[in-house]
This record gives structure tokens, C-alpha cells and sequence, in this order.
């Protein structure tokens, strides 16, 4: 008799025991799930915030802790994303002033290379000219009291020449 009382009181310790672990285990899941799913959520936003989407809402957690976690988050999400909108606008402008400031640059290459084409041909025949008479002039002094005059003159015409096609073609 005290054997079987024995066993049956160590048969009722062990449900006991195994129906406690249960109830510690179930406790557990829930407790656990209570604090994994918002550290799971907010993983989630930061993952989204990182990668320049939309952050989802986070739910109000009943933990204090986690509540003030997922406002200060979506404080600074917030804040990130009037940041990323504000530098967008900066940038649009820059480029706006930048594509202004090219087709500037453009329109004032575009008008000195007419001034230089028109300049060329406008300065090129007076240039040629003074060549051909100064090259007449040569030929009619020839052994006179002007010549070195001319030939100075026609190497003054010489160098002038260079100098022009010289700064035509740096222009």
C-alpha cells in the first residue's frame, strides 16, 4: 500500500511538474512572440528605410521600452525622409543652374567663333593686301635708297601674318 501511494504521489509530482514546464514553455512562446515581433517589425522598417523605400507603420507595442523604440524611429524616419526630399530639391536646382549656366557657356562659344569666322575674313583681305603692295613696292625700289624700308616693312607684314594665324588658331 505505501508502495503504490508512493508511486502514485510521484506519478502526480511528475504531471504536475510536466503541466508546470508546459505552462512555463507556453508563457514563454507568448512572452517571447510579445518581444520578437516588434524587434522583427522594426528590423523590417529599418531594412526598408535603409534602402530608400516607404517605412511601414509600426505598431503601438503594450511595452513601454518598445513603444518609445518604434516613436523615436519613425521621429527619425520622418525627419530622413524631409532630409532626402530637401537635398532632391537642392540638387534639381543645382542642375537647373548648371544646365543654364552650359547652354550660356554655349550660345557664348557659338557667338565668338562668328566673331572669329567674320574677323578672320574681314582682317585676311586687308592683311593680303598690304602683302601685295608691300611685294610691288619691293619689286619697284629695288637697289633704291627705300629698299631696306620695304624689306623692313615686308617682314613686319610677314610677322603680322603669323601672329594672326597664330591667334586664329588658339581662338
Amino acid at each position: 500500500a505505501m508502495h503504490s501511494e508512493q508511486r502514485r504521489l510521484l506519478f502526480t509530482g511528475i504531471a504536475l511538474g510536466l503541466a508546470f514546464m508546459l505552462l512555463a514553455i507556453g508563457l514563454a512562446m507568448f512572452v517571447g512572440n510579445g518581444v520578437i515581433d516588434p524587434i522583427q517589425r522594426l528590423a523590417a522598417s529599418m531594412v526598408a528605410l535603409g534602402r530608400g523605400r516607404t517605412v511601414p507603420s509600426l505598431p503601438l507595442s503594450r511595452i513601454t521600452e518598445f513603444r518609445t523604440l518604434a516613436s523615436g524611429f519613425r521621429d527619425m524616419a520622418a525627419r530622413l525622409q524631409a532630409a532626402t526630399e530637401e537635398l532632391e530639391q537642392r540638387v534639381n536646382q543645382a542642375t537647373r543652374a548648371l544646365v543654364n549656366e552650359r547652354d550660356t557657356a554655349e550660345q557664348a562659344t557659338k557667338a565668338k567663333s562668328r566673331f572669329l569666322a567674320a574677323a578672320s575674313h574681314d582682317l585676311r583681305q586687308p592683311l593680303h593686301a598690304i602683302e601685295l603692295f608691300t611685294g610691288t613696292l619691293q619689286r619697284r625700289v629695288r637697289g633704291g635708297r627705300l629698299g631696306p624700308v620695304v624689306r623692313d616693312l615686308a617682314e613686319a607684314v610677314e610677322v603680322m601674318e603669323r601672329l594672326f594665324d597664330a591667334l586664329l588658331d588658339i581662338s
